[in-house]
């Protein structure tokens, strides 16, 4: 089987109603940062779909706040249960389930995404949106997330004086 990477992830996720965060987003802003997974936010109704694709793609181990598994050996319900899971294939997709309670907060932050087509990677792109993702860097306190975070910032604060001077 060939070896699965990230562009390989995205191009699946096209189909679907997502969301890029974490490092990747980071990167997809402009920003240098360096990360080893792709982190998203996905809802609840779109999990069997995309276990499917995963399978499909080589993915073979789940890991839960039960325990690593097959992939087989997990249900949606579970992961859902657990509010997301960590997918090991030839690369780590680290995923945020939102289930029927976070619905509201999934629908704003969906209606605030960017839709971007990467140049690079020529791949579609759902993006959280630049101050949603300064929020989630602000909200999880991670040191190694701090570089990101300032340049974001800036890039943030750049944007709002251009739009000023329009």
């Amino acid at each position: 089987m060939p070896r699965i990477n990230i562009i390989d992830i995205l191009r699946v996720l096209e189909d679907f109603e997502y969301i890029t965060i974490g490092g990747i987003a980071t990167i997809l802003y402009g920003i240098g940062k360096s990360t080893s997974d792709l982190d998203i936010i996905l809802p609840y109704y779109e999990l069997d779909r995309l276990l499917v694709e995963l399978k499909k793609l080589g993915f073979t181990l789940v890991k839960t706040n039960y325990g690593t598994f097959p992939i087989e050996q997990i249900s949606s319900d579970e992961i859902i249960e657990c509010l997301g899971a960590t997918f090991y294939g030839d690369e780590q997709l680290d995923i945020i389930v939102h289930d029927e309670s976070l619905m509201s907060c999934w629908k704003i932050l969906y209606s605030r995404r960017v839709c971007t087509t990467s140049k690079d990677l020529n791949v579609k792109v759902s993006l959280i949106n630049l101050n949603d993702l300064i929020n989630s860097y602000e909200i999880s306190r991670r040191v190694k997330d701090l570089p990101s975070l300032i340049e974001l910032k800036k890039l943030r604060d750049l944007i709002r004086s251009k739009k000023r001077r329009e």
